[in-house]
């Protein structure tokens, strides 16, 4: 039952990476009923998430390997993150993805900037949450 318990542990990593998109999503939808930019509304942890996410999109654009950058240039240093935003990436091809990113972060209000942004959190959220709650992670342990 020990080594279980311990891969339970070392998978919360993924559940932080699922609450912290989860507050990103929260944040956006209220901006988006507000009509209001994120420069309008004090939110560094927002803009700290948007900013790592656009970070982490140009690096993987660039084709250079995001595991190569964890220390100084990439802002999701884990594993977990790094992980979940790779995969995330491949399943967007919308080329206007990292401007419509930066736009928000520019004080931008536009309804489909936001929708991308909810889009991507979104996205990141689910995958998150299923690496924590993937069930092969349980047979491993056996």
């Amino acid at each position: 039952m020990e080594p279980l318990a311990t891969m339970s542990g070392e998978r919360t990593n993924y559940l932080s990476v699922a609450l912290r998109a989860r507050g990103a999503i929260k944040t956006l939808r209220s901006l988006m009923n507000a009509r209001q930019g994120l420069l309008s509304l004090p939110n560094p942890e927002l803009q700290h998430d948007l900013t790592s996410v656009v970070l982490s999109l140009r690096a993987i654009e660039a084709s250079e390997p995001i595991h190569a950058k964890l220390l100084h240039e990439i802002p999701y240093r884990r594993f977990e993150e790094v992980q979940t935003l790779d995969e995330v990436s491949r399943s967007f091809k919308d080329t206007q993805l990292i401007p419509r990113l930066e736009a928000l972060l520019n004080g931008g209000c536009q309804q489909d900037d936001m929708r991308t942004a909810i889009r991507i959190f979104s996205a990141i959220e689910r995958r998150a949450l299923y690496h924590y709650s993937d069930p092969s992670w349980a047979g491993s342990a056996i």
